[in-house]
């Protein structure tokens, strides 16, 4: 301390995290009810999931609707922040089915160019017979399995 008790700043300073104003900053993190917030998912991917507060726990504890009929329970820590709203979201992701079109490709002839048969590649037609399903090809190799040598005395 050497002045107006204030310490002297050196490069070991800035290296170091300041505690208080971390620890203020967790502080003043509060959510409201009905507020649109992420909340960490560990579980697959996607890494944060929106959804809405409901009600809050504890006092850094709180109850978020993540789907309908889906409740989840998280910590303060493992929550964001978001001003998107979550239907704005699930309509800017929902593709409709009368706008998606499929490309397949068609078997080509290569005699004279034109197709071999009407059918994509992807579609098969019901010539056989509908109980049987044919055998499927291994796309990898099998695998040769010996037993294992023991010693026998």
């Amino acid at each position: 301390m050497l002045f107006l008790g204030r310490g002297l700043r050196s490069r070991l300073d800035l290296l170091k995290p300041n505690l208080r104003r971390t620890v203020q900053d967790r502080q003043l993190k509060q959510f409201e009810i009905g507020q649109t917030v992420l909340a960490r998912d560990y579980r697959g991917d996607h890494k944060w999931v929106p959804g809405e507060i409901k009600e809050k726990k504890g006092p850094l504890s709180y109850s978020m609707e993540v789907a309908p009929d889906t409740i989840w329970r998280h910590h303060i820590d493992q929550l964001r922040r978001s001003e998107v709203r979550i239907e704005e979201e699930l309509l800017d992701t929902v593709v409709p089915l009368a706008t998606a079109q499929v490309n397949l490709p068609t078997l080509e002839n290569e005699v004279d160019g034109q197709p071999a048969s009407g059918t994509p590649l992807g579609i098969t037609t019901a010539d056989s017979s509908p109980g049987v399903i044919p055998p499927e090809e291994r796309r990898y190799p099998t695998r040769h399995r010996n037993p294992p040598d023991r010693l026998t005395l």
